[in-house]
């Protein structure tokens, strides 16, 4: 029997393949055509207990800084299990002479047009190299971004060996 044979003697079976194959082609197309994911320019996440917890606050507050009358300084989120659990991998903060500088120079390009933000001065070229990093815990130390020692801080793995993801607001 010929496929022109079988299409004419199966009719309700090759209509409802067609209409599964339109809804597959639809749904795909709906998929390559949604719009991506657009990510805050204007949050980030913190922490103010040793990446415990977290929580989203103004990116241009330059850490440390106070928040519920303890240091907030800024925490790097991740995921795992698929994205259904999250952890904080490291934390981030500026020594007080840096942070000082930084400070100085978002005072001096908010006349600037365009202003730049602290945000834009902090995590650009001339200061992010200049942060401190450390494990979440109260027991780790801060480590210079440039410190050899700084490499295990980033060493980051899921607590099951799953893949990771970043979380961003």
């Amino acid at each position: 029997m010929g496929v022109v044979e079988s299409i004419n003697k199966n009719k309700t079976w090759t209509t409802v393949l067609a209409l599964s194959m339109i809804a597959l082609a639809v749904a795909l197309l709906a998929f390559e055509l949604r719009p991506p994911r657009q990510f805050s320019q204007k949050e980030a996440y913190f922490s103010d207990d040793d990446g415990s917890s977290w929580y989203l606050d103004d990116i241009n507050n330059i850490p440390p800084y106070t928040h519920n009358g303890k240091d907030g300084v800024r925490a790097v989120i991740y995921s795992y299990d698929g994205g259904s659990k999250e952890f904080c991998g490291y934390l981030m903060r500026f020594g007080p002479a840096v942070k000082k500088e930084i400070d100085s120079a978002a005072a001096a390009a908010s006349t600037q047009n365009p202003p730049a933000t602290a945000a834009q001065i902090a995590y650009g070229i001339e200061f992010a190299q200049r942060a401190e990093v450390k494990a979440p815990g109260s027991k780790s130390e801060w480590f210079s971004m440039t410190d050899p020692r700084a490499g295990a801080v980033f060493g980051i793995h899921s607590p099951d060996g799953s893949t990771l993801d970043s979380v961003l607001p």
